[in-house]
């Protein structure tokens, strides 16, 4: 089996795992496994299958209005993921590993050297997180469900390992 974990976002430090030859669906819905606390991603924004036969894991984008990511890298439909890949959906990025986690499995270790990696990054997108909130108060606009492009530099090129 393989995992996600999601390194920037509402539900930091949350990891879910990728059953082989079952999917694995994230959004907002309530009845999802892998739900996540994100106005900017659908109910059932993104879609994960594991082939049991190649152990290949493939990222299905199910027509969410605001897309999903790969290393930059919109999915037109779907894209084949590999250990390290940095997913980004609405305001939550994740990384995919290829190993199965659990409650004992070190993922403060995990987010500590992700926080290293993409420190730079991370500061970046929550300053534009941090202005968009500023922006939004100042209006008394809603920008509920509202997203707007990101540049994150070099986070896309960088893998964990």
């Amino acid at each position: 089996m393989a995992a996600l974990v999601v390194i920037h976002g509402n539900d930091r430090g949350q990891f879910f795992n990728i059953p082989k030859e079952a999917a694995l669906v994230v959004g907002r819905d309530d009845s999802l496994l892998a739900r996540l606390r994100d106005a900017g991603i659908s109910r059932r924004h993104l879609e994960f299958i594991q082939h049991e036969t190649d152990g290949k894991c493939y990222a299905v984008d199910l027509q969410s209005r605001n897309g999903a990511h790969v290393n930059g890298e919109k999915i037109d439909h779907s894209r084949e993921i590999r250990d390290g890949d940095i997913i980004r959906v609405g305001h939550t990025l994740m990384v995919f590993v290829n190993k199965t986690l659990d409650e004992s499995s070190p993922v403060d270790t995990f987010l500590s050297a992700c926080e290293k990696l993409y420190a730079d990054d991370l500061k970046k997108m929550r300053d534009h997180e941090a202005r968009r909130a500023a922006i939004k108060e100042a209006s008394g606009e809603s920008m509920a469900g509202r997203t707007s492009v990101l540049s994150l530099g070099t986070i896309f090129g960088k893998k964990v390992t």
